[in-house]
């Protein structure tokens, strides 16, 4: 981005110019990049409980824990469809 600065004129670089634009531009694919890498390795992370027994509840923090990534997944999915909204 520095280097086509260089070219670009000053109004360009001022606040709220196309300068801006493209920053937010960027960031949002950024994002969504970042949000895919967190969903995958979520699911690499914590495995897929199939059938709940008693020592996943009672003994380990599987199903807890198993329940948080599903929840983060989906919060994650969710605002990964809003920033695509803004893409297209």
């Amino acid at each position: 981005m520095h280097l086509l600065t260089l070219f670009l004129p000053e109004q360009f670089l001022k606040r709220g110019a196309d300068h801006d634009c493209i920053l937010v531009l960027l960031l949002i694919y950024r994002l969504i990049s970042k949000c895919d890498l967190l969903i995958n390795e979520m699911a690499k992370k914590f495995e897929r409980i199939d059938q709940l027994n008693l020592d996943d509840v009672i003994k380990s923090h599987r199903a807890e824990e198993w329940s948080f990534a599903c929840k983060l997944s989906q919060s994650l999915s969710i605002f990964r469809m809003i920033l695509r909204k803004f893409v297209k």
